[in-house]
């Protein structure tokens, strides 16, 4: 998980810079900009998100348009890192044990199966070694 933010973000040159941005927080999520902001700046700072909202599909939208920094799991902005409508900004990527699952019947229809080979194919850059 780490933070990214529009295409202008691009600009930020350091981790103060991003806590000065206005902050988009996911309720719930196991590491928030507190826990992000403790291994980013060597100072204690006051964190106050200006948007919370309950998912995270849907805290990434503010973010794309220029409303604010947020902190993405990389496996669910990969597209929009890949396309640009995001960037990573300064700062540490954090290890979180939050996970998603896909959980089916033993014996999967065709539709099923088709798409947990999907699935598998979107999701392979997941299963190799970071550079």
């Amino acid at each position: 998980m780490y933070a990214a933010q529009a295409q202008w973000g691009a600009a930020l040159s350091r981790p103060e810079a991003v806590l000065e941005q206005p902050l988009i927080e996911v309720v719930g999520d196991e590491v928030g900009w507190v826990e992000w902001s403790q291994h980013a700046v060597a100072t204690a700072v006051e964190i106050v998100p200006a948007l919370q909202l309950e998912a995270s599909i849907i805290a990434y939208e503010p973010a794309r348009t220029g409303g604010g920094t947020v902190l993405a799991h990389r496996s669910l902005v990969v597209k929009s890192l890949r396309e640009q409508n995001l960037v990573r900004v300064p700062g540490p990527e954090m290890v979180t044990s939050e996970a998603f699952y896909l959980v089916t019947e033993r014996r999967m229809s065709g539709a099923v199966r088709k798409f947990w080979h999907w699935l598998l194919e979107e999701s392979a850059f997941l299963r190799q070694p970071k550079d």
